[in-house]
């Protein structure tokens, strides 16, 4: 375990995937080793492959929330998003009080619109278990979703404070300005987000937008 975690931390992540998968091979079974593992093979982007041995893993030790969070990311990733969130609802039913877990929840309900009071009672007790800047940007957003823009305004504001050059946290606080009607805010924080991440053609269509409004 340890010679892997070395070649983990020298780039040579393959070499560290085949110790644990030796490990595995040799009857070796502990819930650390599947959860490397996993981990290992997700750096890889070998998402299929680690969502397997997450599978493996939880049925061996379902009990293992570390396992099980890794597996949501997975599925989260792969965009199978409703599989995500029961994994997520899985774990809270194992550890009510895990900060990463009810974050997910909080953040994937107010994406969707869905029970947006147990989303903010969610992302409230994630935040007061773990101070996160992340965390922080999950209560704005289910804030804002509920049509409650100036405590959104406080947490989002926070949120970039923390976190300045998350692309998200800045479309996000676009969107607030621009439902404010805080045009030139909306903006300079849309160009921002677009300056951190180039690629993002929502943003792009949400600035076409502001200036066909003539804002």
């Amino acid at each position: 375990m340890q010679l892997a975690y070395l070649y983990k931390q020298s780039d040579q992540n393959d070499q560290a995937i085949s110790i644990l998968q030796q490990l595995l091979a040799q009857g070796v079974e502990r819930p650390d080793l599947y959860y490397y593992l996993v981990v290992f093979l997700d750096d890889s982007g070998d998402y299929e492959q680690a969502v397997d041995v997450a599978l493996i893993g939880d049925k061996k030790y379902p009990e293992d929330v570390r396992l099980l969070y890794q597996l949501g990311v997975l599925y989260e990733k792969m965009e199978q998003h409703q599989l995500a969130m029961r994994t997520m609802e899985k774990i809270l039913l194992l550890d009510d009080s895990h900060p990463d877990a009810l974050n997910f929840l909080a953040y994937g309900q107010a994406e969707n619109e869905i029970d947006l009071d147990l989303a903010l009672s969610r992302a409230q007790k994630a935040l007061a278990i773990k101070p996160s800047g992340y965390i922080v940007d999950t209560l704005g957003w289910v804030l804002f979703k509920m049509g409650r823009y100036s405590e959104s305004r406080e947490q989002l504001e926070r949120a970039f404070e923390l976190h300045p050059d998350d692309a998200v946290i800045q479309e996000h606080l676009g969107d607030l300005y621009r439902a404010m009607n805080l045009w030139e805010k909306a903006e300079s924080a849309y160009r921002q987000a677009l300056k951190i991440d180039p690629h993002a053609t929502q943003v792009k269509e949400k600035l076409e937008q502001l200036s066909l409004e003539g804002h």
